[in-house]
């Protein structure tokens, strides 16, 4: 039985239409997969240097943001996982706050400064770079599903 598009990226695609940037190249699914988990590290790694280069958030998010618009315009250009991606990037780091109370890991204290919680951030102890880094890793995670459903199963039924 071949793989299908996960429930929530169709009810996604359902209320904001199938509609896509014009230009994307055509790549494959698995050509675009690798490209998508390449650029995703990039993004990842970029964030971590422009953090301990002390870049403020001013100068670090325009730049990270605009690496993953140029991430999703290239690799993806549908409105529907652009929806997906945003909304990950400000809810991902939203839902890390009771690991980071419970102490499994922790942001530089210096970082602490995402912007949805207000103009006091410390008590959450989030850093506005992870913003974009979720925004990347659903782009990522959206092309890998697509290339996941268009093996049909290949790769289960093999063992």
């Amino acid at each position: 039985m071949p793989c299908t598009q996960p429930h929530s990226y169709l009810r996604t695609q359902a209320a904001l239409g199938s509609g896509r940037l014009s230009g994307v190249p055509p790549l494959g699914p698995r050509a675009r997969a690798l490209a998508a988990v390449s650029t995703t590290v990039c993004i990842i790694k970029a964030s971590e240097v422009l953090e301990l280069a002390g870049a403020p958030a001013r100068l670090a998010l325009p730049l990270l943001f605009g690496g993953c618009t140029l991430q999703w315009a290239l690799l993806d250009g549908a409105f529907s996982s652009a929806a997906l991606a945003l909304l990950a990037a400000v809810g991902g780091p939203l839902a890390e706050l009771p690991f980071l109370r419970l102490g499994a890991w922790h942001y530089l204290p210096e970082a602490c400064d995402y912007f949805p919680l207000g103009l006091d951030t410390t008590w959450a102890g989030l850093a506005a770079i992870t913003a974009p880094c979720y925004f990347a890793v659903t782009t990522d995670a959206i092309a890998l599903g697509r290339y996941f459903a268009s093996t049909g199963g290949e790769a289960r039924d093999s063992r």
